[in-house]
């Protein structure tokens, strides 16, 4: 409060009544004046919304650029302030309507177009229920919105504009501490401030005498107080601001541009009382060193008003807002950036195409301008077409070397020009995660995230309910990390979400080929508000991609064979590629004088016998143009390019390789042609043969040679290796294309010069073995604490203790092994590997984030056992696959543990434990009594939340199928412990169901079900994917699918007889003759040709080439099954085996939980054996507390099975 103006009135003497009266009548129409205003104002307070608010349309994301936050002034209503009342003295209609300076001027402004417009409003009353917030609470407020807008936004450029105090509420905002507030800044590339009183204002003291007297209608003066002229903190706020602005400067080299827009027009009161300027000039521009001035003629409340386009304010405003528009492209914001910090550790980098780059880091790896015109636009049309829903898949099949990938950068290009969302996988054969189904799913997600910050929030939904997401099968990923999320994602305007998949018949494994269609094929769900997915695949025409080819729908798929589909141009578009690069290539072309390139007919002749050599394969002119360039090879361009014209070698890359060795050893005497063989067997037989591709460093270190060595060798076949240039560390060593590693893995090439494909295994077998003796050990990573989690180590961490050589070893020594062809026996030199860093690998594995892999890699190593002189080496594997099984979780979450947990729990005659047994840590100095061997439960599901009524297997036990009676039916991976849920509705519960009262549920690659209300039988895939599905005219009790999938057969509900179907088809087969026998089930022989149904007291086996010859009868049980080799029971109704149990033990309140408790105790969870709150030691399962006690170092614990032990530890720091 302003006290000399309390001071004055003090000094007044006491009026006459007469003196009053008139006084009162005088100032009458005053008062009146002010609380009319001030009614209509509270009036409108009413319904006002507050917070940060999307005025422009949120729905054209693809064209937004970059953000205006408008920021009104003290005591305004959000929605008023902005607006420009009505001229009554104006006679246009325009004049007579309101006009929002930032709805109606600013959105519908061509000029920002490309700008996403938001206000932020808040409560800045000081008169009459005012708030009681203060600016710095108002600012927190600001940054926490715009922080949180950002988490489901792209994170844009930001333009503030600020209405009086609504500039001190920004430049609190960004002179706070919050953790994001830096990025705010670093994005903020513009502030306009319009009349802010950066030193206050004179007229403050007046409404804060106001405020004052007026305190009994809850007035408030704090907000007013602040901004009496050249208040002390007003001063400080433009201090830690110009700091703000400065450290910006000096970090990035980055300046926020500040304007300044100030009245020149006195303010009157109730448009009669006389205020002056309530900002003067000195107050609007302090504050800092680089602000922009500019007067308009407006009084201080006109200044965020404009009554239409040639309003001189307005001009102003937008002139500068025009001028700080940012032309830098839009960032992540934090949410994609935390969620793709979890997704890209197990993604594909190096499958993701970049526009304006090949996979190699170089440019024109797309179709030249005019050539593959037809085909790309075909492609295009395919895509805009919004018409035809069902077609979402488009396959483009062609030979090795037609440009399907070039095809396919172009495409991905188009999309990144026109910013549509899109994401793309390009596979490679022998290219590690470049040729995994498990890391597609992910690295798709993780390209969604980075363009779409709405899908971001939904797949960080998606890991936060299940970390280990990343890490699962790709059916799985498929659901949870792209068509959950797709599901979340509504839109008014239709949007298609592009998918481009190049080669993929390059995936490692069949199955996964298969898989990875059908997964495709089913991305549409036909949600109405969900945008549209589209696929474009690339893959040659091979036996085991032309089954999924020809069996997709013609109504659901675009299919295209490239050379029938461009046979009309192909040659003139190669012949447009050659003449192109050609042009590039010194000292080739000879132009007559004063002509142009193409001049000498000599030229146009060598194109067109090039052209006519190359046609229909792109990948030959390619290559033909890398060998001309090759300055490393004898004869010149021109002669190269003479050399291949004269080897009459015509549209065959096989031919061409072939000629290519042999000029490597042309005219090499008889030594140097042994030495250069040599090499090229071990460097480029490496290259070929890696089941990885590497730098030029790690080779040198595999091959054990000088790295000017290796250079050499490779520089000689630059025209098909990709050669990473002299200081090129982090570049792999890659393969032009595919076909060169086809050229050497068929029978195509010179016997005398082919690559001794089992030699060259056999070699990098011996060098892996080397590698790994010399480098493993115990904590590879020299971690200080046992209950480190994996996820705390850093890749810097990694990749200083594990070179390059040593992580390629430990995740392919055993590729190498097997294809070798040899046998390990037990006493060799793999047999004493295992013996001696089995843990060590596994720790390595865990460190590399790869341990999901290492029951896959015992599985195949067992294959590589010889079948007579190994029984050791088979009973170390066996003992090691239980163990991996049993202590997976722990080993690939905390490495350590290896040598505490696993080595305490695992069964005392355990194989690896009795060998490690010197590696087990020393502070456990009394062990739990455990079992001497393996338990007969190989593994244990869990899952399921209710009931598990039905199981069944697939016919080579590698997946179970479960049904629970919650309609949630899971597939387990039965190899390596993963279960693929599948949610369906048509699976009911209420269904007809097994005498044992248990569901119906038959699997091979497939599932059966049977739904009661409609009789029907519903055959899904175990993606999920409705089969077959139809009506059928009986009821059903029990189902049964073949092996080979061909055929499924059903029980009738009156259990008298069995129908027969074909499963592709679902036509009726001849049925089985009823039966007078109550049949219980049926099944199928493993090949697929017999059938045994169980009836009651013996069990009847038919032949289905005569399905209606009765063959033979067998005496039978109550199920009817073919022999499984396991036992597979659960004797719980909620899970196959439950360890879910905590300790029980009452806490006092409030004390935390580990207060309450001695210094080694057993966590809330029941999980870890803790000392002061550090996790020491993984408990197994089998082996956590119903109840435990502690006394001292010794804790006892009592087992779910009722079976207690002790633990001692040492009382001592570890």
């Amino acid at each position: 409060m302003d006290w000399h103006l309390v001071q004055w009135v003090a000094m007044l003497r006491k009026p006459t009544a007469r003196e009053a009266i008139t006084t009162f009548l005088l100032l009458l129409p005053l008062f009146t004046s002010i609380l009319y205003r001030l009614y209509a104002k509270i009036r409108r307070r009413d319904g006002r919304s507050v917070g940060l608010q999307i005025l422009s349309d949120e729905y054209n994301d693809d064209q937004v650029k970059y953000e205006i936050i408008a920021v009104h002034g003290l005591g305004a209503n959000p929605e008023h302030t902005w607006t420009c009342k009505p001229n009554s003295k104006s006679k246009t209609s325009d004049s007579q309507k309101p006009v929002h300076l930032l709805k109606d001027l600013l959105m519908k402004d061509e000029r920002f177009s490309d700008a996403r417009i938001l206000h932020f409003a808040y409560n800045s009353d000081w008169l009459v229920d005012a708030c009681f917030e203060s600016a710095r609470d108002i600012g927190l407020r600001l940054i926490e919105s715009v922080i949180e807008h950002r988490k489901t936004h792209l994170r844009l450029p930001l333009i503030f504009v600020g209405h009086s105090f609504g500039g001190i509420v920004i430049k609190e905002a960004l002179s706070s501490d919050l953790k994001d507030t830096e990025r705010i800044v670093e994005d903020t590339c513009g502030i306009i401030f319009l009349g802010t009183p950066h030193l206050g204002s004179p007229i403050a003291g007046f409404g804060a005498t106001l405020a004052y007297l007026t305190g009994f209608l809850g007035s408030n003066t704090g907000l007013l107080l602040l901004l009496r002229s050249n208040g002390e903190m007003l001063v400080n706020l433009s201090i830690a601001f110009q700091s703000c602005l400065e450290r910006k400067y000096q970090d990035l080299d980055k300046k926020t541009k500040i304007v300044s827009i100030c009245e020149q027009k006195p303010t009157y009161l109730m448009n009669w009382l006389y205020a002056g300027l309530i900002v003067p000039l000195a107050s609007a521009t302090f504050g800092t060193n680089f602000m922009e001035v500019f007067k308009v003629d407006k009084d201080h409340s006109g200044l965020n008003k404009c009554f239409n386009l040639e309003d001189p304010l307005y001009k102003v405003l937008t002139a500068q807002l025009h001028k700080i528009r940012p032309t830098a492209p839009p960032k992540i914001n934090t949410l994609q950036q935390a969620v793709l910090d979890r997704l890209m550790p197990v993604t594909a980098a190096d499958a993701e195409f970049h526009p304006g780059l090949d996979e190699y880091g170089r440019a024109l790896s797309e179709c030249l301008p005019q050539t593959r015109e037809e085909i790309l636009k075909d492609i295009c049309d395919w895509l805009d077409d919004s018409t035809s829903l069902q077609k979402h898949l488009y396959w483009l099949q062609g030979k090795a070397g037609t440009g399907k990938s070039t095809i396919a950068r172009t495409i991905v290009s188009r999309m990144a020009r026109q910013n549509r969302i899109a994401a793309n996988f390009f596979f490679k054969r022998g290219g590690g995660d470049r040729a995994r189904l498990k890391r597609f799913f992910t690295t798709l997600a993780a390209q969604l995230v980075r363009q779409w910050p709405s899908f971001a929030k939904a797949v960080q939904e998606a890991l936060e309910s299940d970390p280990s997401l990343p890490e699962q099968d790709p059916r799985i990923q498929f659901e949870k990390l792209i068509q959950e999320p797709l599901r979340k994602q509504e839109h008014k305007k239709s949007k298609v979400i592009m998918i481009v998949v190049d080669a993929h018949d390059e995936c490692d494994l069949s199955e996964d080929l298969t898989s990875l269609v059908q997964q495709l094929t089913q991305s549409q769900d036909g949600h109405s508000t969900q945008p549209l997915v589209k696929c474009f695949l690339t893959s040659r025409l091979y036996h085991h991609t032309q089954y999924s080819f020809n069996s997709i729908s013609e109504k659901r798929c675009e299919k295209k064979e490239l050379e029938k589909a461009t046979s009309a141009t192909i040659r003139s578009d190669i012949e447009r590629y050659l003449r192109d690069e050609l042009e590039k290539i010194d000292g080739l072309l000879d132009p007559l004088p004063g002509g142009d390139l193409w001049s000498n007919p000599s030229d146009v002749e060598n194109l067109k016998k090039l052209t006519e050599r190359a046609c229909p394969l792109f990948e030959f002119a390619a290559f033909s143009t890398r060998f001309i360039k090759q300055t490393n090879m004898p004869g010149g361009p021109r002669g190269r390019l003479h050399y291949i014209l004269e080897t009459q070698i015509s549209g065959d890359l096989n031919d061409l390789y072939d000629s290519i060795i042999k000029r490597r050893f042309y005219g090499l005497d008889d030594q140097c042609h042994e030495k250069a063989e040599a090499n090229f067997q071990k460097i480029i037989g490496s290259v070929v043969f890696l089941a990885n591709a590497v730098t030029v460093r790690c080779l040198a270190e595999i091959l054990k040679l000088p790295e000017r060595e290796i250079r050499e060798e490779l520089q000689t076949f630059e025209s098909v290796l990709v050669v990473p240039a002299e200081q090129d560390d982090q570049s792999l060593i890659t393969l032009f294309h595919e076909s060169f590693r086809d050229f050497f893995s068929g029978s195509g090439t010179t016997k005398k010069l082919t690559i001794n494909y089992i030699e060259v295994h056999t070699m990098l077998a011996s060098r892996c073995h080397q590698l790994l003796c010399g480098a493993l050990r115990e904590n590879m990573c020299k971690l200080k604490r046992p209950g480190t989690y994996r996820s705390e180590v850093t890749n810097e961490t990694v990749n200083e203790f594990l070179p390059q050589e040593v992580q390629y070893a430990c995740r392919f020594w055993i590729f190498h092994v097997k294809r070798s062809q040899s046998s390990i026996k037990d006493g060799d030199n793999w047999h004493s590997f295992l013996l001696s860093h089995f843990l060590h690998w596994l720790e390595t594995l865990s460190l590399l984030g790869r341990t999901s892999e290492s029951a896959s890699l015992v599985k195949e190593l067992k294959t590589a056992v010889h079948p007579s002189d190994a029984v050791q080496v088979k009973a170390f594997l066996e003992d090691a696959e239980r163990l991996i099984a049993s202590f997976r979780y722990v080993i690939d979450a905390v490495p350590l543990q290896l040598y505490s947990s696993v080595l305490t729990f695992a069964p005392a005659e355990s194989l690896v434990r009795e060998n490690f047994d010197a590696y087990r840590t020393k502070w456990i100095s009394r062990l739990p009594n455990v079992d001497s061997q393996w338990s007969p439960c190989l593994q244990t599901f869990e899952g399921h939340p209710h009931q598990v009524k039905s199981l069944s297997f697939s016919p080579d036990e590698t997946w179970l199928a479960s049904a629970s009676c919650d309609c949630i039916v899971k597939i387990w991976d039965a190899r390596i412990h993963e279960s693929k849920e599948r949610n369906t509705s048509i699976f009911d519960t209420t269904g007809i169901k097994m005498p044992t009262g248990d569901h119906c549920l038959a699997m091979n690659q497939r599932l059966a079900m049977i739904s009661a209300e409609t009789s029907e039988i519903q055959l899904l895939d175990d993606s999920g994917s409705k089969w077959v599905a139809q009506p059928f005219k009986n009821a059903y009790a029990n189902v049964a699918i073949s092996a080979n999938g061909n055929i499924f057969g059903a029980v009738l509900d009156d259990r008298t007889g069995i129908e027969i179907w074909d499963s592709e088809s679902g036509n009726l087969l001849p049925a089985h003759n009823r039966s007078s026998l109550y049949i219980r089930s049926i099944a199928f022989s493993a090949n697929g040709d017999e059938m045994k149904h169980n009836p009651d007291v013996y069990t009847e086996e038919f032949h289905l080439s005569v399905p209606h010859e009765l063959q033979h009868y067998f005496a039978g049980g109550k199920e009817c099954l073919f022999e499984n080799e396991r036992l597979w029971h659960w004797p719980l109704n909620t899970s196959f085996i439950n360890f879910d149990f905590a300790v029980g033990t009452d806490l006092p309140e409030p004390k935390p939980w580990e207060d309450c408790l001695a210094k080694y105790y057993i966590s809330l969870d029941g999980v870890w054996i803790m000392r002061h709150r550090e996790k020491l030691l993984w408990i197994l399962p089998e082996y956590r507390p119903k109840g435990a006690i502690t006394s001292g170092s010794k804790i006892a614990i009592e087992r779910v099975s009722g079976h207690p032990y002790v633990i001692e530890l040492l009382d001592e720091d570890l």
